[in-house]
Formats: structure tokens, sequence, C-alpha cells
């Protein structure tokens, strides 16, 4: 026993309880770890793996997104020569375009003005025109004076064609992502798009419940921040988030923010 009372057999006893609590700590820090691992490694696995959500990083990516084997009626299709137009086929399969793409039935008995860059077709109030830019080989279509996608220009067998071939892009969201309710979805990529980017917002609905339930940590979804942000930054996604109701609270991005609005369904 020492002059303060204390033998060595406290101090060990102490040193041993001291060394316990030690262990204690590190085995369930360990332990958390190890928990933690196993709930976000399948996450990270199925984020990395997902074929659903592939189409829509690729989208966001600012890929153009060619058409699919399995895509059997797509936007691809409609293609016209511009010199055929304004009468025959060419005119028929545009104007098929216009009314299954935007419901525009008006346009099968509108008027027709063509000059070397632009066809014009009206209807009353009503309007549709394309816009050739021939150096840069690009067309742009205006509804009603609202620029609504970018055509590609082309010579096949020395006849210049107006196609859509760059229409699955993010460029096109707005119209791609519309209320399915206002006009129809019919065209296979679009439906191929509008789900992959439903399986992206049901994984990040996921991951907030994930936080909110403390399974993973904020610091532990900077896995998937770039993703989160690029969908962050596409309005025509954040409109898509409301129209179909995806629950999100913003703990990922302050703009990933589901809103009940009047006009949700």
């Amino acid at each position: 026993m020492s002059g303060n009372g204390i033998s060595s057999v406290d101090v060990i006893t102490a040193a041993v309880g001291i060394g316990g609590l030690a262990v204690g700590i590190i085995t369930y820090y360990w332990a958390q770890v190890s928990r933690r691992k196993e709930a976000l490694f399948p996450i990270i696995n199925e984020f990395d793996s997902s074929q659903e959500m592939r189409i829509a990083k690729l989208i966001l990516d600012d890929f153009i997104i060619p058409k699919e084997d399995e895509w059997s009626h797509t936007i691809n299709e409609y293609c016209f020569a511009w010199d055929e137009f304004p009468g025959g086929p060419a005119a028929d399969n545009f104007k098929r375009f216009l009314v299954e793409k935007f419901a525009v039935n008006w346009v099968q008995n509108a008027q027709i003005v063509k000059n070397n860059n632009s066809i014009t077709m009206t209807q009353g109030e009503e309007s549709i025109k394309i816009i050739v830019y021939y150096e840069e080989k690009l067309g742009l279509m205006k509804i009603n004076d609202v620029p609504i996608f970018g055509l590609i220009l082309k010579i096949v067998n020395g006849t210049l064609q107006i196609g859509m071939d760059g229409y699955y892009h993010k460029s096109n969201l707005l119209v791609i992502l519309r209320d399915h309710n206002a006009i129809p979805i019919n065209d296979d990529g679009e439906i191929a798009i509008r789900a992959s980017f439903d399986a992206l917002l049901d994984f990040f609905v996921k991951l907030e419940y994930l936080l909110s339930i403390k399974v993973i940590k904020k610091g532990e979804i900077e896995y998937f921040k770039y993703y989160i942000d690029k969908t962050a930054d596409e309005p025509p996604v954040i409109e898509y988030i409301n129209k179909y109701e995806f629950l999100l609270r913003g703990k990922l991005h302050d703009n990933l923010y589901y809103e009940k609005s009047s006009s949700a369904k």
C-alpha cells in the first residue's frame, strides 16, 4: 500500500477498468463503422450499377441519347425533305408528328408559307414556325413563338433533310418531362427517359429517408453529390418533381424540394 492509502491492487484494477472502457469504445466505434459500411456500400452499388438510372445520368451529363433497339415508336422516325415541303408526304409526315407530339390538331388545316430559311404554319392565332440555319446545320421549331426544340439538318442523297435526331437531350427536357395529361406520352424514347428520371428521383427519396433515420450521415452523400447537383440545376426536373409528387424535402439540395400545390396531381 502506498502512503496515500491506495494499494497497487487498486491501481491495477483502475487501469484495467480504464483499459476495458477504451476497448469498449473502440469496439463500439468499429461496430458502428462496420454497420455504416453495410448500409452504405449496397446503396453505392445500387446507384452505380442501376440500368434504370442510366439514361437519366447520360441526359444530365449532356449526352444526346440515340434511339435504342427496343424503341419502336420514336421521334427519330420523323424526318422530311425540305424541298418536298409544303406538299406531299413530307408535309403529311410532319403534321402527323406535330399532332402526336403536341396535340395541335389544327395543323391539319393550317396555312403553310415557306421561304428560303423558314416554314410557317398558321390557323387563326395559332402558329408553328421552323427556322433553319444552314451554316450551323441546325434548325429551331417554335410553337406560338415559344422555342420548343432544336432540329438537325443533314444532306441525304443530295437532298436537305430536316430531322429530330438530337431530340433526346437535356435541352428538350421541358417537353420530354411534360404533363402527360396535357399532351399524352406515346414516344418510346420519352417513356424510357421519364422512367429513368423516376428511378433517379426515387433513389434520392430513399437517400433522404436514410439520412432522416440516421442510417447514413450527411457527409456520406458526397459520393452522390455530382448527380444531385446536376439534377438540382435542371428547372424541368424540378417541375417534374412537383408535378408528380416526389416527396423530396431539401435534405440533399435546397432545390430538390417538393412543394404541394393546387396543380399537383
